[in-house]
């Protein structure tokens, strides 16, 4: 007991700052000397006073070993101060000829035992194997560490029970913490300035082990540069933050010792890449502080580390302190669209630009230094300069290379680039226009710098130095699969051509079914015509019964051109034929008495008036009229209307939507993009335009541009799935079109789901293969019409050839229709692939299917259909979560 209370008075007294007890009167000013010793003091009474307790209650619980002359392993601590969920360990020493064992450990609420291993000692006076055992502390204050049983040579022996202060991190009024930010409102992508301040009053050798992690530093969204320091050496300490090292600039009024840490003061500057509303969340301070007077701490430069990098010596007694910062609400405005060039160079706040050229004199194509010094308060690794080659002013004057030196500077930053003049013309080089921001303004300003006066001589007679000679000086026009192109505007062309597809494909029925009674109705026309081609007598008669109907219908001589109607069809002269002559002719011909009849009448009736003025009665006017009325209407039985089928295939067209609308409602998503609203506002208007065109799509207004501009106003709402639907609705229009696959491309490639083999369908759509069996059909009608009316072999063989040709289509069409398989594509962010047609099926695949996945349809059940993937494999989907696109 006389040991242990030695031991004690021992630590007791390296508590106090001494490792022995003085005599008289230097044991007073042990306790009461210097001003930092009294200040020492008084940090260290609560936690000697909590020693003082335990050594009083349980006087082997401050002893590192046990008592010699009991029995059992002898445990030893590694640490001398315990704290709440951090890992301590505790050895056990015993004499052993076989490796001991461990019993199992009881559970307990206050301390976790992790594990466990053995260690064989050679020749260690604290016994011949060693026993680690990890623990970890659960709760705070006065823990019991239990007793621990050891298998040693078949006989079990247990360790003596100890007691242990179990500590926390805890706050300090010696120790506070603040991040103040510079503003809370910016702009994307300015710097912003935030000063970390922490006050400690601790002595410097005291501290170790500074834990400062701001969650900001792992934000994406935020860029994060510690800037270099400016302050003297002499006032640097370095300090790690977020896994870096920052150098602070460390204020210490009192000159005492051990010295106080003092103020410590840093900036880091972020730029934020998103609008918005940021939290800078409440930020701990964590550090360790040794309960030993006289410990060590290095001083180096600030360069290298110092007792803060290190971790504590768990092997003297310590405590934790921390501190929190205040949240910080910064909110992140969106630049303004309106004013901004292309060439803007993403600087901020800047306050003025230099130039200058070195050397001032030089020949053509010689190398140039460019300087541009650029003067801000913003940080200096902040500061970028944009593309020189860019400037206007310097195209086809200088070459400006694109690898640019930067070399920092307190106050801003130097840009150092290459440049060769190209020409003797150039006497200056050119004032550079650098578009800036002025975040204060809240508006762009364009920095001119100053022309720079140089002198330019000919080059071994050259008078000017060819841009083919400077290797990549030149730029190669590429392509950019990127992206999607622009809306397409209505044309007369592409609506006639729109037109003529959709009456193809939509009227391919009324076709089929029309088509043939079309040509039987023109085939009377056809023949007519033939035969008034071969036979001379007929077209000669043919005529004159058109004249004679003309005469009818005017009013004019109409007996007169019966006659002639008569003289013609049996050959004969009409000034020679008189009443007789023509009945005795009709009668010849066994034409109708009663025709017969009445048409001599008719005649002689004339025939009297003209040579007896006197007899007779004006009557042959009103009988002539019917007689030409029964012979027209033996003409008109064969007449077919050709109207029918025409009135059928346009019929689609009522109803159409407003093309217009959808048109203005694209528009106006455009301009809510530009003036940086909201990004949930903006893809609700392009939603909105985009349902529109679907609209008119739907009822064949613009089928092929209104699906591709529906394609694209999807697109930019975000939904990839009903994009590449109405992309690939438009490529069943406008198969031939450039834009449609290049869009299609674009938003295939930000699906989520891909397969390894990827098969590309080169089927041609039905709807162009109904609208080119239509046009088959209808131009073999044709040609048929053609070989009626000519008969000749050239016709007949064309019109078979066409005639094959629609065979053929139709097998194939008819093939298309009973064995192909309608498409879809998802159009829900995610889904699980089903094994059966139900919610209670497990899932075909380890995860969801996202938003563009195209497959093709199998069958449908219910609300649920079997889709194939592009891999080939099989699941079934819900209805309500594809869009399935039109054959």
């Amino acid at each position: 007991m006389m040991r242990a209370w030695c031991k004690t008075q021992k630590l007791f007294l390296a508590l106090l700052g001494n490792g022995r007890l003085p005599a008289g009167p230097r044991f007073v000013s042990g306790f009461c000397g210097t001003p930092g010793r009294r200040t020492l003091l008084a940090t260290r009474i609560l936690s000697t006073l909590v020693y003082i307790a335990l050594v009083i209650t349980v006087p082997v619980a401050l002893t590192q070993d046990v008592l010699e002359s009991v029995e059992g392993p002898r445990i030893q601590m590694m640490e001398a101060s315990w704290f709440v969920d951090e890992v301590s360990t505790a050895l056990l020493f015993v004499d052993a000829k076989e490796e001991p064992i461990l019993q199992p450990i009881e559970y307990s609420d206050e301390i976790r035992f992790l594990d466990s291993k053995v260690v064989k000692l050679e020749e260690d006076e604290r016994g011949s194997h060693a026993l680690s055992v990890r623990f970890l502390p659960l709760r705070t204050g006065v823990r019991d560490f239990p007793p621990l049983a050891v298998e040693v040579d078949g006989e079990v022996l247990r360790s003596l029970p100890r007691q242990l202060l179990v500590g926390k991190p805890h706050l300090s009024d010696s120790m506070s913490f603040i991040i103040k930010a510079e503003k809370t409102q910016v702009y994307v992508g300015e710097p912003l300035r935030l000063d970390f301040i922490w006050h400690c009053q601790l002595p410097m050798n005291q501290v170790r082990e500074l834990n400062l992690y701001p969650g900001f530093f792992n934000d994406s969204d935020i860029e994060v540069v510690i800037p270099r320091s400016v302050v003297p050496e002499e006032e640097q300490f370095g300090l790690p933050v977020g896994g870096r090292r920052a150098i602070a600039h460390r204020i210490s009024e009192e000159e005492v010792f051990p010295p106080s840490l003092g103020e410590l003061r840093f900036s880091v500057f972020v730029r934020f890449e998103e609008s918005g509303m940021f939290e800078i969340s409440r930020t701990r301070l964590l550090c360790s502080r040794l309960l030993v007077e006289n410990a060590q701490s290095n001083r180096y430069a600030a360069y290298f580390n110092n007792a803060l990098f290190e971790p504590v010596d768990r092997s003297f007694p310590h405590e934790k302190l921390h501190a929190f910062s205040n949240p910080i609400e910064i909110e992140v405005l969106p630049l303004p669209v309106k004013g901004r060039l292309e060439s803007f160079s993403g600087l901020f706040g800047i306050d003025s630009i230099e130039v200058s050229v070195q050397p001032a004199t030089a020949e053509v194509g010689q190398l140039m230094e460019v300087w541009v010094e650029v003067n801000s308060d913003t940080c200096s690794e902040m500061l970028e300069l944009s593309d020189l080659s860019r400037q206007a002013l310097l195209r086809n004057r200088f070459w400006v290379g694109q690898e640019v030196n930067e070399v920092w500077k307190p106050n801003g930053r130097l840009f150092v680039a290459r440049a060769r003049p190209l020409s003797i013309e150039s006497s200056v080089f050119p004032s550079l226009a650098i578009q800036v921001f002025d975040p204060n303004e809240g508006d762009y300003r364009l920095i001119s710098t100053r022309p720079v006066p140089i002198e330019i001589s000919a080059r071994d007679g050259m008078s000017y130095f060819p841009m083919e000679k400077i290797h990549g000086a030149q730029y190669s026009v590429i392509g950019s699969s990127e992206g999607i192109w622009h809306n397409y505007e209505a044309m007369i062309m592409s609506d006639v051509m729109d037109k003529l597809v959709n009456l193809l494909a939509d009227g391919i029925w009324a076709f089929v079914l029309f088509g043939p009674i079309l040509f039987y109705g023109l085939t009377f026309w056809v023949r007519e015509a033939r035969r008034r081609a071969t036979d001379e007598s007929y077209r000669v008669r043919r005529e004159a019964f058109e004249k004679f109907k003309r005469a009818v219908s005017k009013g004019e001589d109409d007996v007169e051109a019966l006659r002639a109607l008569v003289a013609a069809c049996f050959e004969r002269r009409k000034a020679a034929l008189t009443a007789k002559d023509v009945a005795r002719l009709l009668n010849a011909a066994k034409g109708d008495i009663d025709l017969v009849e009445e048409i001599e009448s008719t005649i002689g009736e004339i025939e009297t008036r003209t040579y007896d003025p006197g007899e007779g009665e004006p009557r042959a006017e009103k009988r002539t009229g019917r007689l030409g009325e029964r012979v027209f209407e033996l003409f008109q039985k064969g007449l077919v209307s050709a109207t029918l089928v025409i009135a059928i295939c346009t019929a689609g067209d009522l109803g159409a939507a407003d093309w217009g609308q959808a048109e203005a409602l694209f528009k106006a998503a455009l301009d809510s993009a530009e003036e940086g609203l909201d990004s949930e506002t903006t893809e609700s208007k392009f939603a909105v335009a985009a349902l529109e065109f679907e609209s008119c799509a739907t009822n064949g207004v613009r089928a092929g541009l209104s699906w591709y501009n529906a394609g694209n106003a999807w697109f930019k709402a975000g939904e990839i799935g009903r994009s590449i639907a109405s992309y690939r609705q438009a490529q069943t229009r406008m198969p031939f079109d450039e834009k449609v696959p290049t869009s299609l491309e674009a938003a295939r490639a930000l699906r989520l789901d891909s397969f390894s083999d990827h098969r590309v369908s080169i089927e041609t759509p039905i709807r162009w293969q109904k609208a080119m069996f239509s046009l088959l059909w209808l131009v073999s009608l044709c040609v048929s019409i053609f070989w009626v009316r000519y008969r000749n072999r050239f016709w007949l063989t064309l019109s078979g050839v066409l005639f094959g040709a629609v065979i053929m289509q139709g097998l194939l069409l008819g093939w298309d229709f009973i064995a192909g398989l309608d498409e879809g594509v998802l159009i829900v962010d995610e889904v699980y692939g089903r094994k059966g047609p139900g919610y209670s099926y497990l899932s075909s695949y380890a995860d969801p299917l996202h938003n563009g996945m195209e497959f093709s349809m199998l069958e449908v059940r219910g609300e649920w259909l079997l889709a194939i993937l592009d891999d080939g494999s099989h699941c079934w989907l819900p209805c309500e979560t594809v869009q399935i696109l039109e054959r």
